[in-house]
């Protein structure tokens, strides 16, 4: 039995759509694979920015203590250093004026070097140590 051309352009029409169809299955399972694995890395994107938020809020937090702790020190020194100041002027003391004046200036300076002072003492300190031999056991 013979086909007409009708009959064997839709057959060849139906083969068209079947290889389609099974084309247009590979793609949905293939997108919905993919969309899963992105919707996982979705979130944990969003969390480690919600993680990253608070921990950048915690920090600024702790910034701030420190900033007014250290505003707190910083003028308690200067009512000491006054009261030391005002102290060796009023007082009797066995010090020369050259050895007050350099006293004043030493009380003066010294908050601004202190920082990079017990730097260089505790890179002596960190180098010293390292001089001596250490137990490579103990880092096991």
């Amino acid at each position: 039995m013979t086909l007409t051309t009708e009959q064997t352009n839709t057959l060849n029409e139906y083969q068209n759509n079947l290889m389609n169809f099974d084309n247009l299955k590979d793609t949905y399972n293939y997108y919905k694979t993919e969309n899963v694995t992105l919707s996982k890395n979705a979130k944990v994107s969003n969390s480690n920015i919600t993680t990253n938020y608070r921990k950048t809020y915690y920090e600024e937090q702790g910034i701030s203590n420190l900033k007014y702790y250290y505003d707190v020190l910083f003028y308690i020194y200067v009512f000491v250093c006054i009261a030391i100041i005002i102290s060796l002027f009023t007082s009797q003391t066995n010090f020369s004026k050259q050895t007050t004046i350099f006293f004043i200036i030493i009380l003066i300076i010294y908050p601004y070097y202190s920082t990079s002072i017990f730097s260089y003492i505790m890179k002596i300190f960190n180098e010293t140590t390292n001089l001596f031999p250490t137990d490579i056991y103990t880092k096991i």
